[in-house]
């Protein structure tokens, strides 16, 4: 009954969904609590957990024809999307969200210079300071007088 009053009240809302149209997908969590209002674009279809088995369920309600016209999916870097992608729609080419592949290289560059910090020697430590964002940035930004002061006579 109450899925039935949703759909009503989304298909008055929001129309009929038309997904004829669609070739590239994004497959996102959300958290609906108190203070979060960042849900935007076009929603075509939501499941409760985020599970490989309920991306799945989605592929399944899709016919034949719908699941070939897909070209690529948009995805964090969560395992169970990728797995029912590949199980379910294996020609689908899947990209990793920039948000996501940033943060992970953020969390490496992070690791790798403080341990390459501990086992510096004493003398060599000043070298780190600062270097974290010179690492970070593009190359075309980089001010070789400011950025790399710390750098000189290594």
């Amino acid at each position: 009954m109450v899925k039935t009053i949703d759909q009503r009240f989304l298909e008055r809302q929001y129309g009929q969904t038309n997904d004829e149209w669609l070739r590239i997908l994004a497959i996102n969590e959300i958290s609906i609590r108190k203070g979060h209002r960042y849900l935007r674009g076009r929603f075509l279809w939501v499941g409760k957990d985020q599970k490989a088995q309920t991306l799945k369920k989605f592929f399944s309600a899709m016919n034949k024809d719908q699941r070939q016209a897909l070209e690529s999916m948009g995805t964090d870097m969560w395992d169970p999307p990728v797995l029912a992608v590949q199980q379910r729609v294996p020609h689908v080419k899947i990209f990793l969200e920039v948000f996501h592949v940033a943060a992970q290289f953020n969390r490496v560059i992070h690791k790798v210079r403080n341990t390459e910090y501990r086992n510096a020697h004493k003398t060599n430590k000043a070298v780190f300071k600062g270097t974290k964002y010179l690492l970070l940035k593009n190359q075309s930004n980089v001010r070789p007088h400011k950025d790399c002061n710390n750098l000189r006579g290594f």
